[in-house]
């Protein structure tokens, strides 16, 4: 064997798409959804991605473990990695080194796109390919939540690691008994595309940990627990619409506006006087609604508008950077290695 046959046969490349929430939200939370007969969210796998590179570490170096995501750690024992994702999935999973692993990514931590869990589906479906295996985007999705819920206890939801591990737009159905029903939205591609072509996203330069901010929504849930529900109907009023074919772009925008109304009132971090301001600004150049995406408190400003006002909004965000989005019909996949 060649040493670039040798190289290529051990290593293994995951890709896995990032996600926008639509509606939902927070209803994944299972101090919510255990308590309510279940939570419902709807969201779509957008083509923003986090690669995770697995290789053996070769003999030739002078260390056990080397990690590369936003910054380096080479390290002895895996008890020892800093990284809790990493740390957790390799005791879980039985994998030691020497071991070299990699990360990067089309969007940082902390912007409301579900990063952390791309991250841990992503890294989990390369670990399963680098031991022979192959697990379904259900095992992916569990198995993620698991390390970080179980693991880790970070106090989230479970509809990130389901939208990275299925990919497309969905909605996912969380169970008291913790099962997960998914459900594709299969739709006529000019609807899916005319819903996306109204959508204008801005990113506000706010990076910040969602933990803060679900730690609130968790302990308050049964103390606003009316709104919690709002949003979860209208993500269920949205799940049909879609399906019966009878959503406008206008109905979108407007669903928005009603959610992230409710949505405000779950924490005191979700919304800031500058956020306020930005989403004033967006209505009153033409805007129908909108939402920040993730948890709230900063990252990215999603708004639905209709295109001849399009100009408008953009000007209104002047300083703002625009990044736009489609949806990726592929959850987390294996594109160097696996089976």
């Amino acid at each position: 064997m060649s040493l670039i046959d040798n190289c290529e046969s051990n290593l293994f490349i995951s890709k896995t798409p990032l996600r926008i929430s639509f509606f939902g939200g927070g209803s994944d939370i299972d101090t919510y959804y255990k308590n309510s007969d279940f939570g419902f969210t709807l969201s779509a796998a957008i083509d923003s991605y986090i690669y995770v590179t697995i290789k053996r570490h070769s003999e030739m170096f002078e260390e056990n473990i080397r990690l590369n995501y936003s910054k380096s750690e080479i390290i002895s024992d895996v008890k020892d990695i800093e990284n809790d994702i990493i740390r957790e999935s390799l005791i879980h999973l039985d994998i030691g080194g020497p071991l070299y692993i990699s990360t990067v990514a089309d969007s940082v931590a902390g912007t409301g796109l579900g990063t952390s869990s791309s991250f841990a589906v992503g890294l989990l479906n390369a670990l399963h390919a680098f031991q022979g295996r192959k697990k379904s985007a259900g095992q992916l999705a569990e198995e993620a939540c698991y390390i970080e819920i179980d693991r880790i206890d970070k106090p989230i939801g479970k509809q990130d690691q389901y939208a990275a591990a299925f990919g497309g737009m969905n909605t996912f159905k969380f169970l008291p008994d913790d099962s997960v029903r998914v459900e594709p939205l299969i739709l006529d591609s000019g609807l899916q595309q005319d819903i996306f072509d109204h959508l204008v996203v801005f990113w506000t330069g706010i990076r910040r940990s969602a933990d803060d901010i679900l730690s609130e929504q968790r302990e308050k849930t049964g103390d606003r627990i009316t709104h919690m529900h709002n949003i979860r109907n209208i993500a269920i009023n949205m799940r049909d619409e879609f399906v019966n074919g009878t959503v406008t772009p206008k109905r979108f925008g407007d669903a928005l506006a009603e959610s992230w109304e409710s949505k405000k009132r779950m924490a005191s971090g979700i919304s800031s006087g500058f956020i306020d301001e930005c989403f004033d600004k967006g209505i009153k150049a033409g805007a129908w609604g909108g939402k920040v995406a993730g948890a709230g408190g900063g990252g990215f400003l999603l708004f639905a508008c209709p295109k001849d006002k399009q100009d408008d909004l953009r000007n209104a965000m002047k300083g703002m950077a625009e990044v736009k989005f489609a949806c990726d019909p592929h959850g987390s996949r294996m594109i160097v290695g696996g089976m």
